[in-house]
């Protein structure tokens, strides 16, 4: 996780999400989101192959296998506090992380 970038705080802001296990996770419908509610939604179709991470990042860009783009036009994760909340198709909390 890059809350606090030492450079552009929206060029440089991502969330990495790993799949720690040996399958293969389809992410459709998964969520990431912050305590404010902003909320990113996994492209439909997207697989996290088994020991493979992707950096979601906050600004613009083209998706790849290992970079999604959000879109958003300013930073979203707070620097003095704030908690990434993994969430599967169900709305299940599969992972949490505070700072």
């Amino acid at each position: 996780m890059e809350y606090d970038p030492p450079g552009d705080a929206l060029e440089d802001e991502y969330a990495l999400v790993e799949n720690r296990g040996a399958g293969s996770q389809d992410m459709t419908g998964w969520t990431l989101s912050d305590d404010s509610w902003n909320t990113y939604f996994f492209p439909a179709g997207f697989i996290l192959f088994g020991g493979d991470s992707v950096r979601v990042w906050t600004t613009s860009g083209t998706d790849t296998p290992s970079d999604l783009y959000w879109e958003r036009s300013g930073p979203v994760w707070g620097n003095q506090g704030d908690t990434a909340y993994l969430r599967d198709n169900t709305a299940t909390v599969m992972d949490i992380m505070g700072w």
